[in-house]
């Protein structure tokens, strides 16, 4: 199995997308496979990095979500034109079709000498956590730092909060519900979601923001994920199960895909809407 592909189309999108790829292969240590799809390989982004790039011939998307389907993580790198709205027709066909994390890496993200920090928004509901659990579990035994975020809105504040002992007795009760087990740094938030979690994500000095998404994802909560894609300057990890994620789950092996399957199969897990930042569904 490939640990990371990384998509390479020798745009200049392509060498934050590398970049991000080497800092994850040597702080997860794990394998990296570079791939362009197409005619005029672009050797000299990923030769700099000391990669070996593959080349194959085809239709690109069909390429990649066929090499992604033995991957454990894709990286690509996102194309925004000045004033655009459209997320890339590569993000787009990606995060519907295959079953592993995708990492996407914006082309104006900065150069970041290593990934440390790690921040994950979670809303409280058992399909999002079950989610996150396995990339938290595997981003903190690499070693960094995971923070979760948590947004309240005024019409999802608990009607209990009421000061700093309430405060602990939530926390308690979120932490115990949501991260059993995981060294988690729990944030909260004021909304509104999607400047809540770019602020938080700046304040905190974020490598990268994680996100989850599932069928039954609301028309809200894919608003807020795309406009998170569109407007942060991190690398945004996707952790689904899109519909083509979760045919394939069972056959997956030991990977988070597998965990996933197990923890989601049941009918009344599978039903509940998946919702980002919000303890309400979107």
């Amino acid at each position: 199995m490939t640990g990371i592909l990384v998509a390479v189309d020798g745009t200049p999108a392509s060498l934050p997308a590398l970049q991000t790829a080497a800092l994850l292969e040597r702080r997860l240590g794990w394998t990296i496979r570079a791939l362009h799809v197409g005619s005029a390989p672009p050797h000299e982004a990923a030769e700099e990095l000391g990669l070996t790039l593959d080349v194959l011939g085809g239709e690109p998307e069909r390429e990649l979500v066929a090499a992604a389907s033995d991957a454990a993580l894709v990286v690509v790198g996102q194309h925004r034109p000045p004033g655009g709205r459209a997320l890339g027709r590569m993000v787009d066909v990606l995060r519907h079709a295959i079953t592993a994390p995708l990492m996407v890496v914006p082309s104006n993200a900065p150069v970041r000498p290593t990934l440390d920090r790690v921040l994950f928004c979670l809303d409280g509901s058992t399909s999002v956590s079950t989610l996150a659990r396995p990339a938290i579990v595997t981003f903190s035994a690499a070693g960094m730092q995971v923070g979760a975020l948590h947004v309240f809105e005024p019409r999802t504040v608990p009607q209990f909060h009421d000061g700093a002992p309430d405060d602990e007795v939530w926390r308690a009760e979120f932490l115990a519900l949501n991260c059993e087990g995981l060294d988690v740094d729990l944030r909260t938030s004021a909304g509104p979601l999607v400047p809540a979690v770019l602020r938080t994500a700046r304040i905190q000095d974020t490598d990268i923001i994680v996100l989850a998404s599932r069928p039954g994802t609301s028309a809200r909560g894919e608003s807020v994920i795309r406009e998170v894609l569109l407007n942060a300057d991190r690398p945004i990890a996707l952790v689904s199960a899109s519909p083509a994620a979760l045919a394939a789950l069972p056959g997956n092996g030991g990977t988070w895909g597998a965990y996933v399957y197990r923890e989601l199969r049941s009918p009344s897990a599978l039903l509940d809407p998946l919702t980002v930042g919000s303890p309400d569904p979107l």
